[in-house]
């Protein structure tokens, strides 16, 4: 989920997007962060999860732009709350569709015009075993 989330946010808001597993963050990553960073964090039921709300407490006292995903209810304003109950092994399933409807709100926002195709000559330059599409 994590990859689709930080592949849907470089295609279509056209920024440099991470997505990093939390024991991994915290060994360099959050060294970068600074208050015009957006961080999401994906809260789970999982042995770690206290860990994961000790981290995003203390990336806010860095950067104002800190919110959570989560499937059970929540009332954190910051939070967005799918209010489901999905076995572990579904929840990746759901818990990216949110990911991928904010990357299309922040690009139309941002104007990029997703329909239009950019890069149209990058197979061609880079010899791509697929053939050229018609962009016209």
């Amino acid at each position: 989920m994590i990859k689709e989330m930080e592949t849907k946010f470089s295609e279509t808001v056209r920024v440099p997007s991470q997505g990093i597993e939390l024991e991994a963050f915290m060994h360099g990553p959050y060294f970068e962060i600074n208050p015009q960073h957006r961080l999401f964090f994906i809260d789970v039921e999982a042995p770690v999860r206290e860990r994961l709300q000790l981290l995003r407490q203390y990336e806010q006292r860095v950067t104002p732009h800190v919110w959570s995903l989560c499937l059970r209810e929540s009332d954190d304003a910051r939070t967005l709350a799918l209010g489901v109950d999905v076995s572990e092994w579904m929840a990746p399933l759901l818990m990216v569709i949110p990911f991928q409807i904010l990357a299309h709100h922040i690009a139309e926002a941002k104007g990029n015009n997703l329909p239009q195709r950019i890069f149209t000559d990058f197979g061609v330059s880079m010899k791509s075993k697929t053939k050229p599409g018609d962009y016209d």
